[in-house]
Formats: structure tokens, sequence, C-alpha cells
């Protein structure tokens, strides 16, 4: 009977404590900000206060989410991907521990969209595709620590 008894004691206290807590992280990212087509001029503003808020928030992450769309104008996600972050490394000082970008193919967006998000800094950095309901193949990530070797030296 004891052993029924720490069992059932075990199993309560997960469902309690440690599914809550999971759930709390899981739900704890929130969009910052939301657009389209810019210039580069306004995008980089958009970035700008992305960067600002990281600097708020020490432990915080943040989120750069690029999405084709259907209209396919944007050809190269990955490079806008590596400009954005080398931006928010390079010219507004933000850590590169701080900094995922993500792009994202396969029509889930009529439109080229990219969202910027703020998370805790230990969240996964493909968490925000689980939060998506997006396959792993239609998802390519790109640490700012990996920015070097995933999109070469910024000139």
């Amino acid at each position: 009977m004891a052993l029924t008894t720490s069992s059932l004691m075990t199993a309560v206290f997960c469902l309690l404590v440690v599914l809550p807590v999971s759930k709390a992280r899981f739900e704890s990212g929130r969009m910052f900000d939301k657009y389209g087509v810019l210039p580069v001029k306004e995008e980089n503003a958009r970035l700008d206060n992305l960067a600002a808020q990281l600097k708020k928030e020490p432990h915080s992450k943040g989120y750069v989410v690029l999405y084709d769309g259907s209209d396919h104008r944007i050809r190269d996600l990955k490079a806008r991907a590596c400009r954005d972050i080398q931006h928010l490394i390079a010219r507004r000082s933000v850590g590169s521990n701080q900094v995922v970008a993500m792009t994202i193919t396969g029509g889930h967006r009529e439109k080229f969209t990219v969202e910027l998000w703020v998370w805790p800094l230990e969240a996964s950095d493909d968490l925000p595709r689980f939060q998506l309901g997006l396959d792993e193949k239609e998802v390519s990530i790109i640490k700012g620590v990996e920015v070097t070797t995933k999109c070469g030296r910024r000139r």
C-alpha cells in the first residue's frame, strides 16, 4: 500500500507542480511586432525597437520569425534573416545569445510576414516552432551565436 500511495503522491505532484511550470514557460513568449515588406530603413527601426526591449529585459531572447508567404516576393529568406540578426548584434549591440532567427516556408502566410517575438532567455531556440504548430522540415533556425558561420561576415 505504501508503494501505491507514494506513486499516487508523485503523480499528483507532477500534475500540480511540474506541468504548470512547463506550461507557463511555454506560454511566456509574446509577439512584440509584426510587419510585411518594408523599406530597409523602416525595418531597421522596428528591429531597433526590439533591441531596446531586449536591453530592458536582459533575461530575454528575441526571435525574428520570417514567413515566405505564398506570393513568393521574398526569394532569399536566409539572407534576410542574416541581415536582421547582424543588424541587431553589430549595430545595436544585442548579445549574440539573445537573438534567434527562424525562416518558415510552406505557405503558412499569404504574404511575406516578419514577426518579432520576445521569450525567456532559457527558452529552447525552436520553441516558437512548437507554439505555431510547424513541422521541423519547414523551419530553418539561425542562432545569433552562429551568425558568422551560417551567414558569413558582414561587410
